[in-house]
């Protein structure tokens, strides 16, 4: 008996496989949490754009671990803290065959490639990505070997790996993934969009001539497919035939593929034509038709795909049967890419053709006159004096050439259903840049008695919120090299103050003053007011200009913008700054963490030393933006000296007396005085004449005189009034900072 069928294939289009019948293949659970490294794993084939999660990590050698010191020797400071600096260099495969791009390219779930996005910082940041860390191999057939492979196993051992798309990372610091390589996942996109072509390409997969698969009446296109080889050919085609309302049926030793919908039916069987040939020869009417049970078909259908709308993450939709009264939920789970209108569309019309294919008709018999019905026409045969439309299974020829059908029941309006789900995705795909920052060094005196005496504040000024993490990077050579200084854990609160703030004493609070200050950089939420005491403590201290204010009130009063007031100005030693205000002067925050201590060395001082703020991801030469600063030592010097008095013997014997300061640990202690932190109490007086030294005084106490003879020697005569400036001395650098007097 010669035998012309639908193959598996159509089981699965025109009837949804029970689990009570036929239990679903379960696909392989992948632990992608990891990237994957063993021998075996599957390697996928794509069509169109898809996602691949946790690319297969094929070579890696050993992490590179550096221990780097914040601070240390010349251009670096002294002694710092130690930080574990893991970068990783690795190739992970993505797919089989040539593909056309990379789409995006996520580490761990966070987008780190995405180059045709529409926001510009991400193009840039995936272009600087792809500059510094990343080779990428789309799977030509004359594809070369990576460089970055061929510098650590050499020219003669590294492969091509031609014909597969991988990608090669280099020098990535690994630190934001727990020191070791993250989850790669990929979205390609592939050049077959044709459903045609995509079932052509499967076929010769499974090594079937392209001379014997027809697939001439399928126009349609799909979004994307993968092809994982963790399931056999066969069931890919399932898949799709599934999914697309597709039959296939061998026809003269040709695999025809075919929609399942057909524009007519073929022709209309009378009663008298229906036969069937039994053991004795005689001709009979008949055939048997089979009702499925209820209980058998699904109460509801489920659908997992890759969500075209949410960046290809899973995607999950489904069709209840209103009227079903038993659970038998069905879940067709698989790798195509979709809209969640598409996959409810599927769900549905899976869900209709399982109750209309419930009927199945059996031993329909034939006469050889019908010899041009084939597999997937639609018939009507007489049933119950209805005509009733069925599509065509199978077809056997039999004895005496009576053909024997078998089919199901068949309705056009099942394949017409259309959904339409109204969402609304908005997956994160931007990499927002943090641009360049500028590290602002700041030589000032300590604003914390626990910070390193000798070295400079850094602040950094970024001109985006996203601009949260770096390193300081410090040359002494003008940039011709650069070490690391220090870890840069935030971006400090800089903005600029309208108004010149007034020059007021530095003894009193200054209860008058008022500033407008605009917030730039950082968040501005962290200007507010303090109470007293922590006002008194200077909690809330800004550098502004170049003198140190402790500040109590901040009210904001638009945008961005604040009213300061009450201040205790020259804080921390800076009174020589009161009178030097401008309009439009920088504020810096200096407390709350907004401020890091970098550590220097006597080697530094007078030196011009140059710094870079290096956002992590950034690359020191990659960072055109530097900051120059002679290096004074601010730190290091004592404060000016304070209530210089002098007094007159009946000689004209000037003695002059005054009150020294300390830089650090000066906190009032009821009847102790401050201790003296330097190592000798040195101390030098100026003498002026309009502005030039004509005499320096030196002693080890807070006392001096300048002798009648000396002032004769100096101006020819005794003085009734004389200028002179007072310095305490630091052996480290030298003069601190002075006061001036009149006397």
């Amino acid at each position: 008996m010669a035998s012309v069928a639908i193959s598996a294939g159509v089981g699965l289009a025109t009837r949804f496989l029970l689990s009570a019948l036929t239990p679903e293949k379960e696909r392989p659970e992948v632990n992608t949490d990891a990237p994957k490294s063993s021998y075996g794993n599957p390697i996928s084939k794509p069509y169109g754009k898809t996602r691949f999660k946790g690319a297969t990590l094929i070579w890696s050698p050993e992490l590179s671990v550096e221990e780097e010191s914040s601070g240390g020797g010349k251009g670096g400071g002294g002694g710092g803290s130690e930080e574990r600096i893991v970068r990783g260099t690795w190739a992970s495969l993505v797919c089989e065959g040539e593909i056309e791009s990379i789409e995006q390219i996520f580490f761990s779930g966070e987008v780190v490639y995405n180059p045709n996005s529409d926001d510009a910082d991400t193009r840039e940041e995936s272009q600087d990505f792809a500059d510094n860390h990343l080779e990428i191999f789309l799977g030509t057939n004359t594809q070369s070997p990576s460089s970055t492979i061929q510098s650590v196993e050499g020219v003669d051992r590294t492969p091509a790996f031609r014909n597969y798309s991988y990608l090669v990372f280099r020098d990535v610091e690994l630190g934001d993934y727990g020191n070791r390589i993250p989850r790669i996942d990929v979205i390609v996109k592939e050049r077959t969009t044709q459903l045609a072509d995509v079932i052509k390409d499967v076929c010769q997969r499974a090594n079937i001539p392209l001379s014997q698969v027809d697939t001439s009446e399928i126009n349609q296109t799909i979004q994307g497919a993968q092809y994982d080889q963790t399931s056999s050919p066969r069931d890919f085609l399932e898949e799709l035939q599934k999914a697309y309302s597709l039959l296939s049926a061998e026809i003269d030793g040709v695999i025809k593929f075919f929609p399942q919908k057909r524009s007519n039916t073929l022709k209309t069987i009378p009663q008298p034509e229906l036969a069937s040939t039994e053991a004795d020869g005689e001709i009979k009417s008949r055939f048997t038709e089979k009702r499925t049970n209820e209980l058998e078909l699904p109460s509801e259908v489920q659908v997992e795909y890759k969500n075209v709308d949410d960046n290809l993450q899973p995607g999950f939709s489904y069709t209840p049967k209103p009227s079903a009264t038993h659970v038998n939920e069905v879940n067709f789970k698989n790798n195509l890419t979709l809209s969640d209108s598409e996959a409810k569309t599927i769900a549905s019309r899976i869900l209709s053709q399982a109750y209309l294919h419930r009927r199945e008709f059996e031993d329909i018999g034939l006469l050889v006159k019908h010899i041009d019905i084939q597999p997937g026409d639609v018939i009507e045969i007489p049933v119950r004096g209805i005509n009733q439309p069925i599509q065509v299974e199978s077809l056997d020829i039999g004895a005496n050439y009576l053909l024997q059908l078998k089919g199901i029941t068949y309705s056009g309006a099942t394949l017409d259903i259309q959904e339409t789900v109204e969402t609304e995705y908005n997956p994160r795909l931007e990499i927002k840049s943090p641009g360049e920052a500028k590290a602002l060094i700041l030589d000032i005196p300590l604003i914390r008695d626990n910070d390193e005496d000798l070295g400079v504040y850094t602040a950094v000024d970024a001109p985006k919120p996203e601009w949260n993490q770096g390193r300081l990077f410090i040359s002494d050579n003008d940039g011709a090299s650069f070490t690391k200084a220090n870890t840069l854990t935030q971006q400090s609160v800089v903005g600029t103050v309208a108004e010149a703030l007034p020059e007021r004493s530095p003894h009193l609070i200054d209860e008058v003053s008022k500033l407008t200050l605009t917030v730039e950089s950082g968040k501005s939420a962290e200007i507010s007011s303090v109470p007293e005491s922590d006002f008194l403590k200077g909690r809330f201290c800004a550098l502004v200009g170049n003198e140190l204010v402790a500040i109590q009130n901040a009210n904001l009063v638009a945008d961005n913008t604040y009213e300061l007031s009450r201040f205790i100005r020259g804080y921390r030693g800076t009174e020589y700054a009161i009178s030097t205000h401008s309009t439009d002067e920088r504020f810096v925050l200096l407390r709350g963490g907004y401020s890091e201590r970098v550590p220097g060395s006597l080697e530094n001082i007078d030196d011009r030393l140059t710094f870079k703020a290096v956002h992590k991801g950034q690359t020191v030469a990659g960072v055109g933006t530097s900051t120059n600063q002679i290096i004074e030592g601010n730190s290091l010097k004592p404060y000016s000296p304070v209530h210089v008095e002098g007094e007159r013997d009946s000689n004209g014997n000037l003695t002059i007396s005054w009150i020294r300061r300390v830089r650090k640990k000066g906190a009032w202690r009821d009847r102790v005085d401050v201790p003296s932190i330097e190592t000798n109490e040195l101390y030098q007086v100026d003498i002026l004449d309009n502005g030039t030294v004509v005499r320096t005084l030196t002693t080890s106490s807070p006392m001096v005189q300048y002798s009648a003879s000396q002032q004769t020697e100096d101006f020819g005569g005794v003085q009734s009034s004389v200028n002179l400036q007072i310095f305490q001395l630091s052996e480290s650098v030298g003069r601190g900072f002075g006061t001036e007097k009149t006397l």
